[in-house]
């Protein structure tokens, strides 16, 4: 770590952000299609509803509309966390490009390394 973090604090003075002209062009239907399936299987989100389902089911109403409540509920919280993220990153994006700022992250991340590295090296068992 040290040595990786060594590295990283040389490289800042000339780190810069690159973007690649050559990238497949990616349909939207697609991603939309890996996201939803990797969303759907995801442990964590499938542990989430096995925990938090039955607090909000009623057992003697029936379960097919409660159940249409909390999938559009989920959905759609999902969905508008999903556009802030996404309209963050891309305002994100614009501001991470500046040579400064990537020199300055560059600086931030090998200082992290560099610590960690010694924090490693003076941890006891």
């Amino acid at each position: 770590m040290v040595h990786l973090g060594v590295q990283l604090l040389r490289s800042a003075g000339g780190a810069r952000f690159e973007t690649s002209n050559n990238a497949p062009a990616v349909r939207a239907n697609s991603v939309f299609v890996k996201a939803a399936a990797v969303t759907a299987l995801n442990p964590k989100s499938i542990a989430f509803f096995i925990a938090s389902a039955p607090q909000f089911v009623d057992t003697v109403a029936p379960l097919t509309p409660q159940f249409g409540i909390m999938i559009t509920t989920f959905v759609g919280l999902a969905a508008v966390n999903a556009l802030a993220c996404a309209l963050l990153a891309d305002k994100l994006r614009l501001k991470l490009q500046r040579p400064s700022v990537i020199q300055w992250l560059t600086r931030i991340g090998g200082g992290a390394l560099l610590t960690m590295g010694a924090a490693t090296a003076a941890a006891s068992r």
